[in-house]
């Protein structure tokens, strides 16, 4: 009887162990077994990079583009810069962006026929293929006034316009461009011009509207630009005169990294404003500077118009953004008994709105007028600490305008005092002791 207990008992075991094993089925059948999971890849490994174009590049303007994964889309890097293709020129004309290239001065002066006779240009390029002597002959500005103006783009590719003379009383907008509505002129400099207009006549809204080495009136960019020169005009009626631009309107503006070595002389007797860059900013200026002298007069004892004269501008208008920029020239303002306004600063005659980072050195003198304010910066305007004039400077006239920091000029032509004070880029000013700032 115990040996058939065991032997029930062995039979029992053994059946059990078949069970657990999974031996003992049906013959064909497989069993399924459990696999350990997969180890799950939480990251990229980025292996492959594609490149996105932001914005592509032109013959004129530099493109961006970013990289991204391949295989996750990860945005890897922004802002890589594309360089700009540059232009491509065969028979005069680009084949990447249908700009006009032009080598002489028949070539420019075919350009002021075409534009003064309704040829706006907009949305082209002209681009200059090397210097341009204009023989001191009398000029007629490209875009001779505001229903025939300029309105593409101008790149002087750093070449020079010398040599031309405005003394047409009948010129409304004089420099080598009359009116630039829109666009850019950029790269270009106009050496040892003279604009030397003079009309008594008793027209009270017709004759100058605004005069400027490189444009009377512009509405659009002026990048990299510089003008030497000389400018003398006298009106009955009220203008505008800058060394390099007369009035730069509206706030969209801009004059950059540009500067102006003129004598500036304005008359008038219904008024004047006068500035050794720019005459009237109502936009940006940023990076610039101006080193001529700027004289702006009354011609009557009666007259009813303001006079107001600046280093680097005579107007600053309210909403004008002004930052990194000098003048050295000395000023002066001289009004009529009866003027709105005579105003002399050594950087802005009245400055209406932002004023950053920036300096003047030059003599302010100031005189007559009912309104009267002469000033190291400012005839009229507030200003912020970042603003300094020089300490050796002179200021005459009636009401002083006291604003702004004093600094010794010695110490304005240090590196420390641009690059470390002032707060300029080197990549933009070339910073030397012992002289003022120039543009790289």
């Amino acid at each position: 009887m115990k040996k058939k207990l065991l032997i029930i008992l062995g039979c029992l075991l053994l059946a059990a162990s078949l069970v657990l094993t999974g031996c003992g089925g049906t013959k064909g059948e497989e069993t399924e077994t459990t696999k350990a999971p997969e180890p799950v890849q939480t990251e990229c490994s980025h292996g492959e990079i594609e490149w996105v174009i932001d914005r592509a590049a032109t013959c004129t303007e530099e493109g961006l583009r970013h990289s991204e994964c391949a295989d996750c889309g990860t945005r890897m890097e922004i802002g890589d810069v594309i360089p700009a293709k540059g232009h491509s020129f065969a028979d005069g004309v680009c084949s990447g962006c249908g700009g006009v290239l032009i080598s002489d001065a028949a070539g420019l002066t075919a350009l002021a026929t075409a534009v003064n006779g309704g040829e706006s240009y907009e949305g082209k390029w002209v681009v200059l293929g090397a210097d341009i002597d204009l023989g001191g002959k009398e000029w007629t500005p490209i875009g001779i006034n505001l229903n025939v103006p300029f309105m593409g783009s101008f790149d002087g590719a750093g070449h020079v316009v010398s040599n031309f003379t405005i003394t047409s009383t009948e010129v409304v907008y004089a420099g080598l461009f009359g009116s630039c509505k829109g666009g850019e002129l950029r790269n270009v400099g106009v050496e040892g011009f003279s604009i030397n207009i003079h009309d008594s006549s008793e027209a009270l809204f017709g004759g100058l509207g605004s005069a400027g080495g490189l444009v009377g009136y512009n509405s659009g960019k002026v990048t990299h630009c510089y003008a030497k020169g000389t400018i003398s005009v006298s009106r009955y009626s009220s203008f505008e005169v800058g060394g390099l631009v007369g009035e730069s309107y509206p706030a969209s503006a801009v004059i950059q990294e540009s500067y102006a070595a003129v004598n500036v002389t304005a008359v008038g007797t219904l008024g004047a404003t006068g500035g050794g860059l720019v005459g009237d900013s109502r936009g940006a200026i940023y990076n610039c500077y101006a080193t001529g002298d700027v004289s702006v007069t009354n011609n009557s004892m009666h007259s009813v118009g303001s006079v107001v004269a600046g280093g680097l501008a005579g107007m600053g208008g309210s909403e004008a953004r002004i930052s990194q920029c000098y003048a050295t020239g000395n000023v002066e303002a001289r009004g009529g008994s009866s003027s709105y306004s005579c105003l002399a600063g050594g950087l802005i005659g009245s400055a209406g709105n932002e004023v950053l980072y920036c300096f003047a050195t030059g003599n302010v003198s100031q005189s007559g007028g009912e309104n009267a304010g002469a000033g190291g910066l400012f005839g009229r305007g507030e200003s912020s600490s970042t603003n300094y004039h020089s300490a050796e400077q002179q200021i005459e006239g009636g009401i002083k305008n006291a604003v702004g920091e004093i600094q010794a000029a010695a110490v304005m032509q240090t590196a420390s005092f641009v690059i470390g004070t002032m707060q300029w880029d080197a990549k933009i000013w070339n910073a030397i002791d012992g002289q003022y700032p120039t543009l790289k």
